[in-house]
């Protein structure tokens, strides 16, 4: 039975185990024909739903000035694969809370080279670098090295 969330390290510790720092390239339709999202996202079992919502909420309270949009920050369940998948996919939320709460509450271990390679690519994205194809390919790299693809 989830009791709330006992403090901000407790979420910096649960994400260091069971979240995802991604960054996606996807095809569009902009004049360089790609985009990139950054995604923070942690999948559990559908029982631990209102785990993730506990999580959605005191990111939601976190920075309570910035507002988030719930399109881009959802949690969805799949009954057939019995998964709950919380999702934070807005610039604005992950610039405003993620990085900054991940920045003051530090995730450890490897995932902490993935979240400083995912927080430079945020930077990136913020300057506006994923418009050229020189700034893309440089996101390309750094994507394709992190999680599961970390070269050592």
């Amino acid at each position: 039975m989830f009791n709330g969330i006992p403090n901000p390290l407790w979420i910096s510790g649960f994400a260091t185990g069971d979240s995802s720092f991604r960054v996606s390239i996807e095809n569009s339709t902009s004049k360089i024909g790609k985009r990139v999202r950054l995604c923070f996202d942690t999948c559990l079992h559908i029982r631990e739903t209102t785990l993730l919502e506990g999580i959605a909420k005191y990111f939601s309270v976190y920075n309570s000035h910035v507002t988030t949009s719930n399109k881009e920050m959802s949690i969805q369940c799949s009954e057939k694969n019995q998964t709950c998948l919380l999702q934070f996919r807005n610039n604005s939320d992950i610039d405003n809370k993620i990085i900054p709460f991940f920045k003051e509450y530090s995730i450890q271990g490897v995932k902490a080279l993935d979240f400083n390679d995912w927080c430079n690519v945020a930077e990136l994205v913020k300057n506006k670098e994923h418009l050229s194809k020189k700034g893309l390919n440089k996101i390309t790299e750094i994507a394709n090295n992190i999680n599961l693809n970390r070269k050592w």
